[in-house]
């Protein structure tokens, strides 16, 4: 059991960075893999009764999944939407894309027949094992492989070692049924290992990318993530690098825009790393932050203009590298930068620094935070809090400036009105929308010259007058590439392909199921029909969906407080394993516990949960911050899994309950989507849902159980409470 429950959780998080590393833009929808896990291994424990061992079909499966991947591996294309921003390429010159939602779904029914069959071994070791000790050699062995691979992301491995790794955890399983058959699974899964080198040879993986380095002209460079090249190294490389707007000789914001230039013409000096310039000026900024500093041109300008003081940060630590050994400027090399590799938002909240100039540069991620959520990983920098928190690091004379391509003119819009309400001024805004792009610069702060419009034009431009639609980004409805509370047109498809597939796949299994029930009963009348059941708890099934929102809800919070980073993500499904270990054990030592004390406690903890503003969080000190997010983050998450042990422990049919549970967290998963339209803080009152229909499903069924015993409902009731 734990060498199973570690090989499934170390090969789902394998696949996530894997399959987003090579399909273009999946990393927006990485949860479907996720999704495809619990599928997956919910109707493995639903039919683990059966004779058929599929785990031998498992290497096939893998090969099948990796050859597809390698065809369609940047070939994919985001449909086009008014009412939400997608970074990344959506067109090429001379490349047949398909649309994205039409490889997803393949993906998704290809990942969850890979866990249906790996998966195997769990359901039958679930059905036979005592079902506490089961579950807690499964939360041991998945607590293992989040660690496991945590250690592997730090260290940078490739692919073809985390393949490598959950195979060979999974080969013992291979060969439980003769030698031939293993030996021919093992070549397989060498097959697959050979497949996963070959395409990543020349590739290294950072914690959040697949990163490439691509050479352009004129000696600058490009830095890739997943396929995706956004960042140019170099000087004189585009409009916001030639001719910035916050940094003029006068040392503040021009009244007018200056005029682009071509590379050639406006390239900057280099200057020497750690000697200003000639100029006889005086700096124009005593200090600047640069936030989301990528490979250093805004330093690069930034020291090219004297400014004696750069804290520069990424939370990307490979970009910063490659900075380093890349940019011809050399601006890391410079005593007067100082590189900080961390959530922005953490940083500040750290710092009590004053700033001259904060500069938000390219913060355009092109994945989710975690495949939990639908978070980006710069969500928590674009909200009003996260304005006021910039706001708070202005000296009396200080600027802060946000620029981009943004794709969509309400987007310049929206964030408009959002520095207009934090900063209680017209920001000056200069925009040059096109056909396809809408580059823009938007400053304020106290440092912006008195008299300056709010609005201005750039060099053949409009002015940002059009009246849309504002709602303000926050901490809890952190979204500021939708236009509006909705749930967008790309991402109902995405839910409805998942939905679809899902009834699909459950009902050809719960099919196959029937068949071969009926087989046995036409062999021996005295079967045992139960053997091949293939039926869902509806209890577990309600508490898995609640679980999977809570887990949500976690995740956020921890990132809001302490940086959405990698680092930050691993200490928090850790930690929520953890919570479940020490439920299971107090399960396992309280034997007569009752139920309904715990479902008061959980219902106790969600509206603590629920009602604490994120402000009240704020505390000073990361010891004290972290030890009352954690209680209030974690509390229900013990009284949710100290419920369902105790519920578990109890259960006729372990692998029937514990897949059901996975299924459920699928359900969860998709309505996880509704934050979208909800926020975050709004996923406990669903959670809360969910636990009363499982506290109702499991009401009706001691009922059921009752009458057909015989017995009186009211005392069945009774008697489990």
């Amino acid at each position: 059991m734990f060498l199973i429950s570690f090989a499934l959780l170390y090969l789902e998080l394998a696949l996530i960075r894997w399959v987003a590393g090579y399909i273009v833009n999946f990393a927006y929808f990485t949860n479907f893999v996720l999704l495809a896990c619990f599928l997956g291994m919910g109707i493995s424990c639903l039919q683990a009764r059966r004779k058929t061992n599929l785990i031998h079909f498992f290497p096939w499966l893998v090969v099948l999944l990796i050859t597809f991947i390698t065809l369609f591996q940047v070939e994919t294309v985001l449909p086009r939407s008014a009412d939400v921003l997608f970074w990344g390429e959506t067109s090429k010159p001379n490349k047949t894309f398909l649309p994205l939602l039409a490889v997803a779904p393949i993906i998704f029914v290809m990942s969850t027949l890979v866990f249906v069959c790996l998966s195997h071994p769990l359901g039958r070791l679930f059905g036979q094992m005592p079902r506490l000790r089961a579950y807690t050699y499964n939360i041991a062995g998945s607590l293992l492989g989040i660690v496991a691979f945590a250690v592997s992301s730090y260290l940078s491995h490739p692919p073809v070692v985390w393949f490598a790794v959950a195979f060979l955890a999974s080969l013992p399983f291979l060969l439980e049924h003769g030698r031939t058959l293993g030996a021919i699974n093992a070549v397989v899964l060498l097959v697959a290992l050979g497949m996963v080198w070959w395409m990543g040879r020349g590739d290294t993986w950072g914690p959040y990318y697949r990163q490439t380095v691509e050479k352009r002209q004129d000696d600058h460079y490009a830095l890739c993530g997943n396929s995706i090249c956004g960042i140019v190294v170099g000087i004189g490389t585009g409009y916001f690098y030639d001719a910035p707007y916050w940094m003029p000789s006068t040392g503040r914001a021009a009244s007018q825009p200056p005029v682009v230039r071509t590379a050639s013409e406006s390239a900057l000096p280099t200057p020497a790393p750690n000697s200003p310039s000639q100029s006889k000026d005086p700096p124009p900024y005593r200090n600047a932050l640069i936030i989301g500093c990528g490979a250093g041109n805004e330093a690069a300008v930034a020291l090219a203009h004297d400014v004696p003081e750069i804290d520069c940060v990424d939370i990307n630590p490979w970009v910063i590298e490659m900075g380093r050994a890349l940019h011809p400027a050399k601006p890391f090399a410079s005593n007067r930068v100082t590189a900080h590799i961390d959530d922005a938002r953490a940083f500040l909240r750290n710092s009590n620094k004053k700033y001259d100039l904060i500069v938000y540069g390219l913060t355009d991620s092109t994945i989710t935070a975690t495949a939990t959520s639908n978070l980006r990983v710069e969500s928590f920098l674009f909200t009003l809090e996260a304005f006021r928190s910039a706001r708070d690091h202005l000296s009396d004379r200080g600027l802060m400036v946000i620029y981009n391509d943004y794709r969509h003119l309400w987007l310049v819009q929206k964030i408009r009105e959002m520095l207009r309400v934090v900063f209680n001024q017209e920001p000056f805004v200069s925009v040059q929308p096109s056909l396809e792009t809408v580059p823009a610069v938007l400053a304020t702060g106290p440092g912006l010259l008195p008299g300056l419009p709010g609005l201005a034009p750039g060099v053949g431009g409009k002015p940002t007058t059009d009246q849309v639609g504002f709602i303000p980004a926050s901490d809890d409805w952190p979204y500021l590439y939708l236009r509006g509370p909705t749930v967008p047109t790309p991402y109902l498809w995405a839910l409805a392909l998942v939905a679809a597939s899902s009834l699909i796949l459950f009902l050809a299994f719960r099919l196959c199921g029937t068949r071969e029930r009926a087989a046995e009963h036409a062999e021996s009348i005295r079967a045992d029909t139960s053997r091949t059941r293939f039926r869902i708890d509806y209890t577990m099934f309600f508490m898995g969906a609640a679980f999977m929102l809570l887990e949500a809800r976690s995740v956020t919070t921890f990132g809001l407080f302490f940086g959405l980073t990698w680092r930050t993500n691993t200490f928090v499904f850790a930690a929520i394993l953890v919570m479940v270990l020490l439920a299971i054990l107090l399960a396992s030592v309280v034997k007569r516990i009752s139920p309904i004390l715990l479902f008061v406690g959980l219902l106790a903890s969600l509206a603590v949960a629920y009602a604490i503003p994120s402000e009240w969080l704020l505390i000073n000190g990361f010891a004290m911050r972290l030890l009352v997010v954690g209680l209030v983050a974690f509390l229900p998450i013990f009284f949710a899994n100290l419920l369902f042990a105790r519920l578990f422990r109890d259960t006729d049919e372990g692998d029937t309950a514990f897949g059901s549970n996975l299924l459920g967290g699928l359900l969860g998963g998709m309505v996880e989507y509704l934050s979208m339209i909800t926020g975050y803080r709004a996923l406990v009152l669903l959670a809360t849902a969910f636990y009363l229909l499982a506290v109702l499903a499991r009401s009706q069924a001691l009922v059921a159980r009752a009458r057909k015993a015989g017995k009186s409902p009211t005392s069945a009731l009774a008697s489990n409470v």
